[in-house]
């Protein structure tokens, strides 16, 4: 039969748990012990941060102007989708102003960017002017502009 512990009794100083710093618990980080001892010891801050031109890369998302509203970045190229009526393209666009992969649809979009022979890594600027009616419904139409590499 397994002895109870008595309420209230406190552990003797050799049993308790060592105290420790939570910032070295993380096992991306090396043990300060590890460190040269020339080299001062990472602030945990420090060490996590992406450093040595990592970076964090997110999804690219659709660009959702307003009527006038102007793009300007690195064309990437075209990139197949499926949607609800088959298949598409994203065009891919570095945007300057914020660093910011975003992509833009449509039929005027793609006839554009055929029609203007665009390549990855031309610099282009894309205006949107709004909805547009026909007969059987409303499209997004826009205009580009490619900036030509000097020759």
């Amino acid at each position: 039969m397994a002895k109870a512990k008595r309420p209230g009794r406190r552990r003797p100083k050799s049993e308790e748990p060592e105290a420790h710093d939570e910032a070295h618990d993380d096992p991306r980080l090396p043990k300060t012990d590890d460190w040269p001892k020339s080299m001062p010891a990472p602030d945990r801050e420090r060490a996590l941060r992406p450093d040595d031109g990592w970076r964090k890369v997110k999804t690219p998302r659709p660009w959702r102007p307003y009527e006038g509203a102007k793009l300007e970045g690195v064309y990437l190229g075209p990139r197949k989708a499926q949607g609800q009526y088959g298949d598409y393209d994203k065009h891919l666009i570095v945007e300057d102003r914020t660093n910011k992969t975003v992509y833009v649809t449509g039929t005027v979009a793609d006839s554009l960017f055929t029609a203007g022979r665009v390549n990855e890594g031309q610099r282009i600027r894309l205006i949107y002017l709004g909805m547009k009616a026909t007969q059987i419904g409303e499209y997004k139409d826009y205009e580009l502009y490619v900036k030509d590499p000097v020759a």
